[in-house]
C-alpha cells in the first residue's frame, strides 16, 4: 500500500513537473515576454521552485539515510531490525538518485529544448 501511495505520489508530481514545463513555451509569445516579461517572471519562479524541491528532496533523502544507519546500528543483530534498515539505507539512495536525475532532466529539459537556465545553486 506504501508504494502505492509513492508510486502514485511520485506520477502526480512527475505530471504537474510536465505540464509546467510544457506549458511554458505557450507565454513565449505573449506581448511583453521580452525583458521582464510574463515569460521570464513565469521561468524566474519555476525556477525557484524547482530549486527548492530539490533541495528538500537532497536533504530529505539525506536524513532517511541517516536513520536507516542508525537503524541498522541500534538492530543489535536482530534479522528484522536489520532487513528494516538496509531498506530504509537503499530507499534513500534510491530517492537521492531520482533526486540527481531529476535535475539532470531538468537541465537538460530547460537548456536544451526551453533554452533556459536551470538552478544551479542547488547545493547552497
Amino acid at each position: 500500500m506504501k508504494r502505492l501511495k509513492l508510486t502514485t505520489a511520485t506520477l502526480v508530481l512527475g505530471s504537474i513537473v510536465l505540464v509546467l514545463a510544457l506549458a511554458l513555451p505557450a507565454f513565449a509569445d505573449v506581448p511583453g515576454a521580452g525583458e521582464g516579461g510574463l515569460w521570464n517572471e513565469l521561468t524566474r519562479i519555476l525556477e525557484d521552485v524547482i530549486d527548492k524541491l530539490l533541495k528538500v528532496g537532497g536533504v530529505v533523502a539525506l536524513v532517511f539515510f541517516i536513520i536507516g544507519g542508525v537503524q541498522y546500528m541500534m538492530s543489535g543483530g536482530d534479522k528484522q531490525g536489520s532487513a528494516a534498515a538496509r531498506s530504509t539505507i537503499t530507499f534513500s539512495i534510491v530517492g537521492l538518485v531520482l533526486v540527481v536525475g531529476a535535475y539532470l532532466f531538468l537541465k537538460v529539459l530547460f537548456e536544451g529544448i526551453l533554452k533556459t537556465k536551470v538552478p544551479t545553486n542547488v547545493a547552497g
